[in-house]
């Protein structure tokens, strides 16, 4: 399966990054950029990156969607990841990031990554 990696400001102050399929080293670069991209559009006040449609995120990954949020919070723009779900909520909380990235402040995990 190819991962698709979508930006989209159907909303002025909002860019949303849709990633659809797997986070690894094959789209960190392109997942990058994008973030970076995202967060540099003019009047763009959030940027969202939902993860609904994503299977598998690595430990590289997990640095992009850090580093995208940095960006963005240093141009002043909000940031929020979404849709975390399985997998990928589980590595967001076993590495400590999830309440950071999503505002969830109850992580609390179970080994098949539901709550």
């Amino acid at each position: 399966m190819e991962t698709s990696v979508e930006l989209a400001t159907a909303d002025p102050a909002q860019a949303v990054v849709a990633v659809n399929g797997e986070i690894d080293m094959t789209v960190h670069d392109l997942l990058l950029d994008t973030l970076m991209h995202a967060a540099r559009v003019p009047g763009v006040k959030t940027v969202t990156v939902d993860l609904s449609q994503t299977s598998f995120l690595d430990s590289g990954g997990v640095r992009v969607l850090v580093s995208g949020r940095s960006a963005a919070l240093a141009r002043g723009v909000d940031y929020q990841v979404t849709g975390v779900h399985g997998l990928t909520q589980r590595v967001l909380a076993v590495t400590g990031v999830l309440p950071l990235l999503t505002g969830d402040e109850n992580p609390a995990v179970g080994s098949d990554g539901s709550r």
